[in-house]
Protein backbone atom coordinates (compact mmCIF):
# COMPACT_ATOMS: atom_id res chain seq x y z
CA UNK A 1 0.00 0.00 0.00
CA UNK A 2 1.27 3.42 -0.92
CA UNK A 3 1.96 5.82 1.98
CA UNK A 4 0.84 8.82 -0.09
CA UNK A 5 -2.56 7.21 -0.75
CA UNK A 6 -2.93 6.33 2.94
CA UNK A 7 -2.28 9.95 3.96
CA UNK A 8 -4.72 11.24 1.34
CA UNK A 9 -7.50 8.93 2.56
CA UNK A 10 -6.78 9.79 6.22
CA UNK A 11 -6.87 13.53 5.45
CA UNK A 12 -10.22 13.17 3.63
CA UNK A 13 -11.78 11.21 6.53
CA UNK A 14 -10.54 13.72 9.14
CA UNK A 15 -11.92 16.66 7.14
CA UNK A 16 -15.28 14.90 7.00
CA UNK A 17 -15.25 14.32 10.77
CA UNK A 18 -14.54 17.97 11.43
CA UNK A 19 -18.00 18.88 10.17
CA UNK A 20 -19.85 15.89 11.69
CA UNK A 21 -20.62 16.82 15.30
CA UNK A 22 -22.34 13.53 16.18
CA UNK A 23 -19.34 11.44 15.19
CA UNK A 24 -16.94 13.77 17.03
CA UNK A 25 -19.15 13.58 20.12
CA UNK A 26 -19.18 9.80 19.91
CA UNK A 27 -15.40 9.66 19.49
CA UNK A 28 -14.79 11.93 22.50
CA UNK A 29 -17.66 11.16 24.89
CA UNK A 30 -18.06 7.38 24.52
CA UNK A 31 -14.61 6.43 25.91
CA UNK A 32 -15.02 8.84 28.83
CA UNK A 33 -18.43 7.39 29.68
CA UNK A 34 -17.10 3.83 29.42
CA UNK A 35 -14.22 4.65 31.80
CA UNK A 36 -16.68 6.23 34.23
CA UNK A 37 -19.02 3.21 34.22
CA UNK A 38 -16.15 0.70 34.61
CA UNK A 39 -14.68 2.82 37.39
CA UNK A 40 -17.92 2.66 39.34
CA UNK A 41 -18.43 -1.04 38.69
CA UNK A 42 -14.95 -2.25 39.61
CA UNK A 43 -13.88 0.03 42.42
CA UNK A 44 -15.08 1.26 45.72
CA UNK A 45 -14.28 0.43 49.28
CA UNK A 46 -15.89 -2.60 50.82
CA UNK A 47 -16.94 -2.42 54.47
CA UNK A 48 -19.34 -3.93 57.00
CA UNK A 49 -19.66 -7.27 55.19
CA UNK A 50 -21.53 -9.94 57.20
CA UNK A 51 -19.24 -12.90 57.95
CA UNK A 52 -20.08 -15.99 60.00
CA UNK A 53 -17.28 -17.11 62.32
CA UNK A 54 -16.91 -20.44 64.09
CA UNK A 55 -13.88 -20.80 66.36
CA UNK A 56 -13.76 -24.41 67.60
CA UNK A 57 -10.14 -24.10 68.75
CA UNK A 58 -9.21 -24.76 72.38
CA UNK A 59 -6.20 -23.14 74.05
CA UNK A 60 -3.02 -25.18 74.53
CA UNK A 61 -0.93 -24.94 77.69
CA UNK A 62 2.79 -24.78 76.93
CA UNK A 63 5.57 -26.22 79.10
CA UNK A 64 6.15 -22.86 80.77
CA UNK A 65 2.48 -22.66 81.79
CA UNK A 66 1.28 -20.05 79.31
CA UNK A 67 -1.84 -20.72 77.30
CA UNK A 68 -1.81 -20.23 73.54
CA UNK A 69 -4.82 -20.11 71.25
CA UNK A 70 -3.97 -19.59 67.60
CA UNK A 71 -7.69 -19.47 66.79
CA UNK A 72 -8.21 -16.52 69.11
CA UNK A 73 -5.16 -14.83 67.61
CA UNK A 74 -6.55 -15.23 64.10
CA UNK A 75 -9.91 -13.82 65.19
CA UNK A 76 -8.19 -10.87 66.88
CA UNK A 77 -6.34 -10.01 63.66
CA UNK A 78 -9.40 -10.03 61.38
CA UNK A 79 -10.24 -6.65 59.83
CA UNK A 80 -13.29 -5.42 61.79
CA UNK A 81 -13.82 -2.47 59.42
CA UNK A 82 -14.27 -4.86 56.53
CA UNK A 83 -16.12 -7.66 58.32
CA UNK A 84 -19.13 -7.61 60.61
CA UNK A 85 -18.51 -10.88 62.42
CA UNK A 86 -21.34 -13.08 63.62
CA UNK A 87 -19.63 -15.46 66.02
CA UNK A 88 -21.50 -18.74 66.34
CA UNK A 89 -21.23 -20.74 69.54
CA UNK A 90 -18.61 -23.50 69.25
CA UNK A 91 -21.11 -26.34 69.37
CA UNK A 92 -21.77 -29.44 67.31
CA UNK A 93 -23.12 -28.41 63.91
CA UNK A 94 -21.92 -24.79 64.14
CA UNK A 95 -19.66 -25.21 61.11
CA UNK A 96 -22.55 -26.51 59.01
CA UNK A 97 -24.74 -23.65 60.23
CA UNK A 98 -22.12 -21.11 59.14
CA UNK A 99 -21.93 -22.66 55.66
CA UNK A 100 -25.76 -22.64 55.47
CA UNK A 101 -25.73 -18.94 56.37
CA UNK A 102 -23.55 -18.31 53.30
CA UNK A 103 -25.76 -20.48 51.10
CA UNK A 104 -28.93 -18.66 52.29
CA UNK A 105 -27.35 -15.23 51.73
CA UNK A 106 -27.26 -14.26 55.42
CA UNK A 107 -23.46 -13.98 55.31
CA UNK A 108 -20.97 -13.31 52.52
CA UNK A 109 -18.41 -15.71 53.99
CA UNK A 110 -17.88 -18.28 56.70
CA UNK A 111 -14.58 -18.67 58.55
CA UNK A 112 -14.30 -21.96 60.40
CA UNK A 113 -11.33 -22.66 62.68
CA UNK A 114 -11.27 -26.41 63.42
CA UNK A 115 -11.27 -28.12 66.81
CA UNK A 116 -7.80 -28.36 68.43
CA UNK A 117 -6.29 -26.14 65.74
CA UNK A 118 -3.62 -24.73 68.10
CA UNK A 119 -2.57 -28.17 69.31
CA UNK A 120 -2.38 -29.60 65.79
CA UNK A 121 -0.49 -26.58 64.43
CA UNK A 122 2.10 -26.66 67.21
CA UNK A 123 2.56 -30.42 66.89
CA UNK A 124 2.95 -30.20 63.10
CA UNK A 125 5.67 -27.56 63.56
CA UNK A 126 7.65 -29.75 65.94
CA UNK A 127 6.92 -33.03 64.10
CA UNK A 128 6.67 -32.80 60.30
CA UNK A 129 5.05 -36.25 60.05
CA UNK A 130 2.14 -35.25 62.32
CA UNK A 131 -1.14 -35.18 60.36
CA UNK A 132 -3.50 -33.04 62.40
CA UNK A 133 -6.18 -30.69 61.12
CA UNK A 134 -4.43 -27.39 60.49
CA UNK A 135 -6.76 -26.11 57.77
CA UNK A 136 -8.91 -23.04 58.35
CA UNK A 137 -12.00 -23.28 56.17
CA UNK A 138 -13.05 -20.14 54.31
CA UNK A 139 -16.35 -20.48 52.47
CA UNK A 140 -17.05 -17.49 50.21
CA UNK A 141 -20.13 -16.21 48.42
CA UNK A 142 -18.62 -15.29 45.07
CA UNK A 143 -21.66 -13.43 43.72
CA UNK A 144 -19.65 -10.21 44.11
CA UNK A 145 -16.04 -10.85 43.13
CA UNK A 146 -14.69 -7.65 44.72
CA UNK A 147 -16.22 -8.45 48.11
CA UNK A 148 -15.03 -12.07 47.97
CA UNK A 149 -11.49 -11.00 47.07
CA UNK A 150 -11.38 -8.47 49.91
CA UNK A 151 -12.61 -11.02 52.46
CA UNK A 152 -10.12 -13.60 51.23
CA UNK A 153 -7.28 -11.09 51.44
CA UNK A 154 -8.26 -10.04 54.97
CA UNK A 155 -8.48 -13.68 56.10
CA UNK A 156 -5.06 -14.46 54.65
CA UNK A 157 -3.64 -11.39 56.35
CA UNK A 158 -5.05 -12.55 59.70
CA UNK A 159 -3.54 -16.02 59.17
CA UNK A 160 -0.08 -14.52 58.67
CA UNK A 161 -0.16 -13.28 62.28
Amino acid sequence: MNARRTLAVSRRVLRGLRHDRRSMGLILVAPIMAMFVFGIAFSGEVSDVPVALVNLDTPVTLQNGTQVSLGDSIVAHLDRDLMRLSELEPAEGAAQEAVHMVERGQARAAIIIPRDFSRDALLSISNSSYRGNTTVLLRLDRSNVNVAADIQGAALQALRL
